[in-house]
């Protein structure tokens, strides 16, 4: 409160996962339904290969509603929290085109197509794909998150449903997941735009929201019997999406309640039990069908859509294309206050550092311990003069980014070497890490087995966070900018 507004700039290269975005704002906001149904309908669309009636329905309905947005072609609540300016006409027109693909009447067989991307992931294996979840399972999910059931994992990586609430059958394709990636003509060898599935078949949605929660309620929520958690990654993800509508309502934290002696006590009771709302059987009276009615060439009226009161102080701008152009522009020098990658969105870090031309380096030469460069290191800041990310980043700002930790097809060696060079890559761009190089950046012995180096990046951070360090020739500079923004306050990023 007394805060100028917050901003937020997402970027997304594909459309469809902007499409999705603004879908997921809007039904966040829809604060006539109940909280517990949009934390269902929203976990339900987010991971989901399979959803439910009742979610494809909302959805349909919302398209033209969306359109409105995206197009801007009616006034809508919704332009107070998203913002489409930074968009080409182009782009805009592609996320236009993502969300017309959303409507019940377009085909989309999403068991078909999940599969076909399971058999090229899988291949000769595809019929002992259980015994390779596993092996996952065991070695690169349940040693970093324990509370995910494997029960639960194994029905993900089968049938695309991560999360199942009440009894509705989940038998309608989630139309959100399908997308368009450039591939070859079979007959003609040209590039074309082919539509499929192209959701996640592998590492499961459950990192997200289900694997960690609020330090107060942690230790009843990862409470264990005879080694099994008593609650799953689902019922964490559910507390987790609650609280987060419910915070953002009324601004009061999201807590467990009181804690009971029953919940030490065989058959242990749950404090969720407590939170979940009573169900009642309710006789409602049978409506008449009307008779569809010729449609009409007036604009649509849409339901009044009014943002959360945590939300009405915030802008979500969205951007595509070159990100790393976006950052160089001249109205985005020390901008932002914190820049964030995720793990598969990286490269652009890579690319600018030249990380990617290093030259290969043999068995025989390779160092037998490789370790995070320190502030002292040489080639600190080499190419910060021409890096964008640098360029678009305050003096006080923050560095973060996602390190391969929840990516559960990788080994455990790959994890750390990944880190490294995100260290190395970020040291030549003229940041250093925030906290203990040796937690964040493992040192990576030459010789280390898979196991030795999964239980190292078992107990890494999530993420490696950086701060910009003074260079010679760009530190006076900084310490303007750093003026400037003390007298000015700009919007954080």
């Amino acid at each position: 409160e007394g805060q100028g507004p917050i901003h937020f700039w997402m970027h997304e290269s594909v459309p469809e996962v902007l499409a999705r975005d603004v879908l997921f704002l809007h039904l966040l906001n829809q604060r006539h339904l109940h909280p517990r149904q949009r934390t269902e309908m929203f976990l339900s669309i987010f991971g989901n290969t399979l959803i439910r009636e009742l979610d494809e329905s909302y959805i349909d309905s919302v398209v033209d509603e969306l359109l409105a947005v995206v197009t801007e072609s009616q006034e809508h609540g919704m332009h107070e929290l998203v913002d489409f300016s930074e968009l080409k006409y182009r782009e805009r027109d592609s996320v236009h085109d993502s969300i017309v693909a959303w409507r019940r009447s377009v085909p989309f067989d999403a068991e078909a197509l999940r599969d076909q991307r399971c058999r090229g992931f899988y291949r000769s294996r595809f019929d002992y794909r259980v015994n390779l979840m596993d092996w996952n399972y065991q070695w690169n999910v349940k040693l970093v998150a324990s509370i995910i059931n494997w029960r639960h994992y194994k029905e993900f990586g089968l049938t695309g449903v991560a999360y199942e609430f009440r009894l509705d059958p989940y038998n309608k394709p989630n139309r959100t997941l399908a997308n368009y990636v450039e591939g070859k003509s079979q007959t003609k060898g040209t590039t074309i735009l082919v539509r499929g599935y192209w959701g996640d078949v592998i590492n499961s949605p459950y990192w997200c929201f289900g694997t960690d929660c609020n330090e107060k309620d942690k230790l009843r929520l990862f409470k264990t019997s005879q080694t099994l958690h008593r609650h799953t990654e689902t019922d964490l993800s559910e507390f987790n999406v609650s609280g987060y509508i419910s915070e953002m309502e009324t601004g009061i934290p999201h807590r467990l309640p009181a804690e009971k002696p029953e919940e030490d006590i065989f058959p242990y009771s749950s404090p969720l039990e407590e939170m979940a709302p009573k169900v009642e059987e309710v006789t409602e009276p049978v409506e008449k069908k009307e008779e569809e009615k010729p449609r009409s060439r007036r604009k649509k009226t849409f339901p009044e859509f009014e943002p959360m009161p945590a939300l009405k102080k915030v802008k979500v701008k969205l951007l595509s294309g070159e990100i790393l152009d976006y950052m160089r522009k001249a109205k985005n020098k020390g901008k932002f206050h914190k820049i964030v990658f995720g793990s598969m969105a990286s490269w652009p870090l890579v690319s600018e550092s030249g990380a990617q031309d290093e030259p290969k380096i043999t068995p025989e030469e390779a160092p037998k311990i490789i370790r995070a460069p320190t502030e002292d290191a040489d080639g600190l800041g080499r190419l910060a003069a021409e890096s964008a990310v640098r360029h678009a980043i305050r003096p006080d700002g923050l560095l973060m980014v996602e390190s391969f930790k929840c990516q559960t097809q990788l080994e455990g060696k790959t994890k750390l070497a990944f880190r490294h060079r995100i260290c190395r890559s970020a040291h030549t761009l003229g940041f250093s890490l925030r906290d203990d190089a040796d937690k964040v950046a493992p040192p990576l012995e030459k010789d280390v087995t898979n196991p030795k180096a999964m239980e190292v990046e078992r107990y890494a951070p999530e993420y490696l966070i950086f701060r910009p360090v003074p260079i010679t020739g760009l530190e006076s500079e900084e310490i303007s900018q750093a003026k400037e923004a003390e007298a000015t306050p700009v919007p954080g990023g």
